[in-house]
């Protein structure tokens, strides 16, 4: 097959498919144009309408990789290059792109904003070295900021304050805003620039506080960057802010501290070297501002994102754990995103697969082997690159390799979902991989997001239902945060992480596939916790087997007090299986192999309560004793046993039903306050089983309610809000965490989902059930 030419837009898969050329190779690599230490692969992230895409625009547009900025309001960028991206104006999903700045690689990839595209944010975190998170500097630090700010904490960060083209904006305000409403974190955000405005509010201009000189950004999209002068009635505030900077790296930094005091602090060579120290080290993340809309500060941010974001070197010197060394041998590459084939046109096509290449070196015609995924009962499946390319927004460029530390689209690999791991090499090669691939993998199950709602999804044919099936097959293979199964009445139901997620799903079926689907009412997710202990133990001598077991089931942790304002961190409702110390395997040995087998096993019975067959949240399984001469059976009496222990926690009384709370922040000017404090207040706590935690002014201009609500609750009332309050405010809605639901809303609920499971399955193993397993001792001999 021919490379496709440049300028192949990814916006069909025909297209891609059906314009070739001659091989024309692209250099754009950083690997071979200047070196690991010249490449920067990087994530920009925000709060939904903070100006994210608009930033990256105007990144690309200074990088000379555009002429002019697409707008966001035309859906005319680049980034957002799908029809529902374009019609909706907000990021979707992830996009990559490569450009180069003064003489750097920037690997760039756009990420959504939206809270319902989290899972998507989390494959991409995954895969990058630094971040850049863009703060709307009308508002400060927002509800989705804070999440952000979670999920990016173990990269070195640039925080970009943008839209101080507006008035009401105040280098105070936001610097106050980013030490007080940001989660807990090491890094505390430090101004290396100071903003100054005009007369009447506006950004006028942007300090260097390394070099105390000013400039402003002319021209058309801001490309002539002019030196400025400073007004005495500047310089107090300025001068403050500067100091500020030194004197926090004086007392982080050792060597810039001897330096500070020897006052040869006023090289900015030296205080340059002395942010990118600390930003690698996430003691600090440097904060910039501009304008990206009034084309403002962009190309200081892009000389911060080189200066100070780390090189893939850096990543895995701060991270060996779980980034290997670039330029060691052996492939392995984490796919964070893949574009399956949409349409009846392009059913035969390939998947073009964005990943990150960790460790190696990567050319078409390679095999790779899939370590996420197995293909039947044993064996890795194994594919065959077809050919591989550097990205370009909504365009791919071919290359003649993707090296160590490079991020690159392949396709060829039609078996593969976003957020697997692929390796090539030898077996010593993989055996170095080895401890980075577990680690990575146990970190993507632990951080994977549980959906939190379904909805049926209904067509007119019985033909138009099984293209559904096979278009929602494809759609899954790009967001594995898509679920779908059939009820006993054959209806398809769809699960997600909320309504847009749904919604967006339905949309794109309807576009991309031209099947006239419909979506059904929304339900929410239920999960079951133990909240006490029990024990049962299992011995059978029959046959020479001597199996020997003694598990208990309780609880693995405390639950979040959601309601009391305790945000739910990542891991909360993680499920456990551990092993007492000490435990004897008789005379099987119970390698690591082995145990993980077993934790398998068990977490897949986490999937069903006694209850309401909803998945265990926050729940331990403990093994107290595991003894057996013979592993053939033993994953058929470890299920029935935790079946039995799981019924009998129902029958004592120990399984409590969580339903999902969401944080409801409303924010409006101070006129909203006499219908924020009066009807909706009232409507929150006494119709929608709520708990409003705060309700205050913010700051002289904004008005701020903070509630909790159950998500079920939710339905259709950010719109009402709106309606109350003129459209005046601004709703923030966030998952919160579970929460007890109250008993007098379940049997409603479980009604409705006894007549949803399939016919015959509800997860639980019954005593007389013959199953056939295969041989545990096949797994002993990988």
């Amino acid at each position: 097959m021919g490379i496709p030419q440049r300028g192949v837009r990814l916006r069909s898969w025909t297209s891609l498919y059906a314009l070739r050329s001659q091989r024309s190779f692209s250099s754009v690599g950083g690997a071979k144009a200047g070196g690991l230490k010249l490449i920067r692969n990087i994530g920009v992230f925000a709060h939904v309408d903070a100006g994210k895409t608009t930033t990256t625009e105007r990144m690309l547009v200074h990088a000379g990789e555009i002429r002019s900025p697409g707008s966001v309001d035309e859906g005319t960028t680049q980034m957002d290059y799908m029809k529902q991206e374009q019609l909706r104006g907000i990021t979707i999903r992830a996009a990559a792109t490569t450009f180069a700045w003064k003489g750097y690689t920037i690997n760039l990839v756009d990420t959504p904003g939206h809270v319902d595209f989290t899972a998507e944010v989390q494959r991409a975190v995954r895969v990058l070295d630094g971040a850049v998170v863009v703060i709307d500097g009308t508002a400060g630090v927002q509800a989705q900021t804070r999440t952000i700010w979670k999920q990016t904490d173990h990269l070195p960060r640039v925080i970009f304050v943008n839209k101080l083209d507006r008035e009401g904006c105040t280098y105070k305000m936001n610097m106050t805003s980013l030490n007080t409403r940001l989660p807990p974190s090491k890094a505390k955000p430090l101004a290396i620039q100071y903003p100054l405005w005009r007369p009447r509010g506006a950004l006028r201009s942007v300090v260097d506080l390394l070099t105390t000189k000013a400039h402003s950004f002319e021209g058309k999209h801001g490309t002539s960057v002019v030196e400025d002068t400073i007004g005495d009635h500047e310089m107090a505030e300025l001068i403050e802010a500067r100091n500020e900077l030194l004197e926090t790296l004086a007392i982080l930094d050792e060597d810039f501290g001897t330096a500070y005091l020897d006052r040869s602090e006023e090289d900015p060579d030296l205080v340059a070297d002395a942010v990118r120290r600390q930003c690698l080290q996430r003691t600090i993340s440097p904060v910039c501002f501009g304008s990206a809309l009034g084309n403002q500060g962009i190309q200081h941010l892009l000389d911060a994102v080189a200066l100070y974001l780390p090189n893939p070197i850096d990543a895995h010197t701060a991270r060996p754990e779980f980034v290997p060394d670039p330029k060691g041998g052996g492939v392995l590459m984490e796919a964070f995103k893949v574009l399956p084939p949409m349409g009846k046109e392009d059913k035969d096509k390939d998947n073009i697969v964005y990943c990150r290449i960790l460790s190696g070196s990567l050319k078409a015609r390679a095999a790779v082997t899939n370590q996420t995924r197995k293909s039947g009962a044993k064996g890795k499946t194994v594919e065959n690159v077809r050919e591989v390319f550097f990205p370009k927004a909504s365009e791919i460029e071919p290359c003649k390799e993707l090296r160590g530390g490079e991020v690159g689209v392949v396709t060829g690999l039609n078996n593969v979902r976003s957020g697997d791991i692929l390796t090539s090499g030898s077996s010593e090669q993989l055996r170095k991989l080895s401890t980075v691939m577990a680690n990575r993998m146990k970190d993507a199950a632990a951080h994977a997001p549980s959906c939190v709602c379904f909805a049926p999804f209904t067509t007119p044919t019985l033909q138009q239902d099984q293209e559904l099936v096979k278009a929602l097959d494809r759609m899954m293979l790009e967001d594995p945060s898509i679920e779908f199964r059939k009820d006993k009445s054959e209806q398809i139901l769809v699960w997600g992480m909320g309504d847009l997620h749904l919604e967006l799903c339905r949309d794109r079926i309807r576009d991309e596939f031209n099947i006239p689907v419909e979506m059904g009412k929304l339900h929410v997710t239920y999960r079951e916790h133990v909240n006490g202990e029990v024990r049962m133990s299992f011995h059978d001598e029959s046959g020479g087997t001597g199996v020997h077991l003694d598990v208990s089931l309780g609880p693995a942790r405390a639950l979040p007090n959601v309601y009391g304002g305790e945000m739910a961190a990542e891991g909360a409702y993680a499920n456990e299986v551990v092993f007492s110390k000490g435990i004897d395997g008789g005379s099987m040995k119970v390698h690591n192999a082995f145990r993980e087998k077993i934790e398998q096993w068990l977490h897949e019975s986490f999937q069903s309560g006694p209850r309401l067959y909803a998945e265990f949240a926050a729940s331990r399984v403990t093994i107290h004793r595991l003894e057996a001469n013979n592993p053939t059976g033993l994953r058929m009496h470890l299920t029935k046993l935790f079946s039995g222990l799981a019924r009998k926690a129902l029958n004592d009384g120990y399984i409590t039903v969580l339903e999902p709370v969401v944080s409801l922040t409303i924010s409006g000017p101070p006129s909203v306050r006499g219908t924020l404090s009066g009807p909706v207040y009232a409507e929150i706590v006494r119709h929608r089983r709520g708990f409003v935690a705060s309700s205050d002014l913010k700051d002289e201009y904004t008005f701020e309610m903070q509630a909790f609500l159950p998500q079920s609750h939710m339905s259709g009332y950010a719109s009402q809000i709106r309606r109350m309050t003129s459209g005046q405010a601004d709703i923030q809605v966030l998952p919160a965490g579970l929460a007890e639901a109250q008993e007098d809303t379940l049997p409603v609920y479980q009604t409705t989902l006894h007549s949803l499971l399939e016919e015959g399955h509800d997860g639980h193993v019954d005593d007389g059930t013959q199953i056939d397993y295969s041989n545990v001792e096949e797994f002993l001999d990988d």
